[in-house]
């Protein structure tokens, strides 16, 4: 019996993920070094990924592969353009910060969103599946090194307030994973496109070290 989809992605690109969370930026993030200046750039590029993928997800969201997964509530660029505004204490100094690997991130995207819009799950697993498991962690060493009181402005990223239950969200999210297996031409093509979205984002994570 062939594995499910869910259990593909997470097996299978295991080692590009950790490869990913451990590179660049991320590695400074993670160890609480990162500067407010590097971490609203990295807001800014993250939102040049999630403009296209958000707006890829929009334009399909009745494809047969997408139809299960509930998108709006997961939206997160107007989350990441609070906190940019919220952080970015001198905006004239990041009007050029957008690397290339986000253009060829974009790119890639608006290109899947034309020829084979069943890879944009690819995408939203890496994404929202990352952003889901991974927020709070996160949201806890942005605070602390960014010095981010509660209730203060600058985390809102890392919140879902439409999800009430994180843990059922996933859960149902792998279980709309498993079933648009049934209908895309190829699950290996949408493992080797969530491959690909975690080297596109180790690369980024470099260039903005």
């Amino acid at each position: 019996m062939s594995r499910p989809l869910s259990q593909r992605l997470r097996e299978e690109t295991n080692d590009a993920h950790l490869r990913a969370e451990r590179s660049g930026i991320m590695r400074s993030l993670l160890r609480g070094i990162i500067t407010r200046d590097a971490y609203v750039v990295l807001l800014r590029n993250l939102a040049g990924i999630y403009g296209p993928l958000e707006e890829e997800l929009g334009r399909h969201a009745d494809h047969p592969a997408l139809i299960g997964i509930d998108l709006v509530v997961l939206r997160r660029l107007p989350a990441l353009e609070r906190d940019i505004t919220a952080l970015d204490i001198d905006p004239s100094q990041h009007t050029h910060t957008e690397r290339r690997a986000t253009q060829d991130y974009a790119a890639r995207l608006r290109e899947v969103g034309r020829s084979s819009p069943e890879l944009l799950l690819a995408h939203a697993y890496v994404r929202y599946m990352g952003d889901l498991s991974g927020g709070l962690m996160l949201e806890k060493m942005v605070a602390k090194t960014l010095e981010i009181g509660n209730g203060d402005d600058g985390l809102a990223f890392y919140a879902f307030p439409l999800i009430p239950d994180p843990v059922g969200f996933k859960q149902a999210f792998r279980g709309a994973l498993d079933a648009a297996a049934c209908v895309v031409k190829s699950p290996d093509a949408i493992v080797r496109e969530a491959q690909h979205a975690f080297a596109l984002h180790e690369r980024l994570f470099r260039e903005l070290a």
